[in-house]
Parts: C-alpha cells; sequence; structure tokens
C-alpha cells in the first residue's frame, strides 16, 4: 500500500521563499511610501520658496529626485534636501533683511524730517535705568509707565522693577546706567570685570518673568569734557562699556553704541550741568536704539 510523504526539505524551501517574498513586498511599501514623503517633502519646501532665481534651481533639484526615484535608483539624497532646506532659509533671511533695511531707511527719513515717532518705535519696550533715561518719561518722549528709572540708580537695581517687567511684557528692554555706576565703581568688590557680572545677574532676574525679551544695553555716553575733567571717575567709562559689550556678545545681547551721537562730549545734546541730556536729543538716541536691533535681527 503506497502512501503519500511530505519531503521536509522541500517544505522548508517552500516556507523560506514565501517569507522571502511577504518581507520583499513589505519592503516595496515602504520603499514607497518612504518615496512619496521624501517627494512630498521637497515639494514642501519647494512651496515655501519665494518666487525668484531660487526657486529655478530649487526645481532642478526636486526634479532630479523624482527621476532618482521613478527609475527605483537608491541614491542618498540628503544631499539635495539640504540644498533645499539652505534655499529656503536663504530666501527667508534674505526677504527679512530687506525689510528691515527698509524699515531702517524709513527711520532715517524720519528722523530727517522731525517725523519719527519715538513712541511709536517703542510702543512695545521699556527703558530702565538713572536719570538719563529717566528723560525719556519726563519730557514725554515715551509712555511714562514704559521708563523704568529713578534719578541717582545704579545698575545694581535693575531687578527692582521686576514685577513692572511681569506685568508688562516689553518684546524689548533697554537697559541705560553708567554716571552714578562710575562715580560708586559699582561691582568693584566682585573682580576686574564685577560690573558686566552684576549687570548679568541682575538681568537674569528680569529673564525670569519675561524670558522672551531682547535685552538691549546702552553704551555709557560721556559728559562733556569740562565734567570729565571735573569728575575723574568719568575715566573708568571705556573699561565699562568694554565689560559690557563683551556681557552681550557673550550672552547674545544687543549692546548699543551710542559713541556716534556725542562727538566727544562735544555734540549740542547736553544740559546746562554738562551731563543730562537736552529734550532734543531724546529722538536721536531712540533712533540709535531701535536701529541697533533692528540690525542685530539680520547679522
Amino acid at each position: 500500500m503506497s502512501q503519500n510523504r511530505t519531503n521536509p526539505s522541500a517544505s522548508k524551501k517552500e516556507s523560506e521563499q514565501g517569507s522571502e517574498k511577504k518581507q520583499s513586498q513589505k519592503a516595496s511599501v515602504k520603499k514607497s511610501s518612504g518615496d512619496s514623503g521624501l517627494l512630498s517633502k521637497a515639494a514642501a519646501a519647494l512651496s515655501r520658496i519665494n518666487r525668484t532665481g531660487w526657486a529655478v534651481i530649487a526645481l532642478v533639484v526636486v526634479a532630479a529626485i523624482a527621476v532618482g526615484l521613478a527609475l527605483h535608483h537608491e541614491p542618498d539624497f540628503s544631499a539635495g534636501m539640504a540644498a533645499l532646506e539652505e534655499l529656503e532659509n536663504r530666501d527667508v533671511n534674505d526677504m527679512h533683511a530687506k525689510v528691515t533695511n527698509r524699515r531702517k531707511e524709513e527711520m532715517n527719513e524720519m528722523l530727517e524730517s522731525g517725523t519719527f515717532n519715538v513712541s511709536a518705535a517703542m510702543s512695545d519696550a521699556v527703558i530702565i535705568g538713572d536719570s538719563r533715561a529717566e528723560g525719556f518719561g519726563s519730557y514725554q518722549i515715551i509712555d511714562p509707565t514704559r521708563v523704568l528709572a529713578t534719578i541717582g540708580e545704579r545698575a545694581d537695581k535693575i531687578s527692582t522693577w521686576k514685577d513692572q517687567v511681569a506685568a508688562l511684557q516689553p518684546s524689548t528692554i533697554y537697559i541705560s546706567y553708567g554716571g552714578n555706576d562710575l562715580s560708586y565703581n559699582t561691582g568693584h568688590e566682585l573682580d576686574p570685570d564685577g560690573y558686566a557680572k552684576l549687570y548679568e545677574k541682575q538681568i537674569d532676574e528680569l529673564l525670569e518673568v519675561d524670558p522672551n525679551a531682547r535685552i538691549a544695553i546702552n553704551s555709557i555716553i560721556e559728559p562733556t569734557p569740562a565734567v570729565a575733567a571735573a569728575e575723574p571717575w568719568w575715566s573708568k567709562r571705556d573699561d565699562f562699556n568694554r565689560q559690557l559689550k563683551e556681557l552681550c556678545e557673550r550672552r547674545g545681547w544687543v549692546y548699543i553704541d551710542n559713541s556716534s551721537l556725542s562727538d566727544g562730549g562735544n555734540a549740542p545734546i547736553y544740559d546746562a550741568d554738562g551731563m543730562h541730556f537736552l529734550a532734543s536729543f531724546y529722538a536721536p538716541w531712540a533712533a540709535n536704539m531701535t536701529m541697533t536691533v533692528l540690525e542685530s535681527e539680520i547679522q
């Protein structure tokens, strides 16, 4: 009596072949999905690139990716995608730079014509400082509630305005101290660069309540030569400014160089005491602040 018997080796082979076929099908589906995702990502990048000369180059890159996929090639397209992303970022940055430069041009035109609106330019900011900064409020240059300054104040009091900053949530915090700090040698008890360290600690307390605020620190503006000669502590101004500039560079904050405004202390910007400023100075000072911040955004 004959009996059909299954060949174990043949059965195993068929099983392995079936398994390989399924894996191949899964890989094909996965590759197809990946190809589709790659093309979608490339197309999305292309659509975001502004329709300029860059778009032509971007289109070539996308076409190359599509052709490669259609021919079932499996090259590394990471370089192509990186090129698209670079073009996209470059286009956005170029556009941002053009808008920023145009805003600067408009600001200069308004400043020259006397129509520059300081209050509008600083409507979402606050300025913290001493008697010089206090002039923004006392002369009604900007909204007094956004001038957080007191006569005779030093930089070790910056954080005392923490509650006001928390309530206002300004997008930019301008800071201007110096005259009183020089006379008291503020921060000297810490180390030779103690002024910057004190400044940094105070600002960090403000950032606890307004973490997204842009920090912009004004250089200390010199007084008239007569005042500088009579008050020897002004000789430390360059060193204090150096500390502030290096602090800004290290923390990614904005350092506002005001040296062009004072002309070595000879510009017609000073009140009778040779240290405080005339009301007419605050518009160009504010323009220098806001334009320096604008420039920092495109660097």
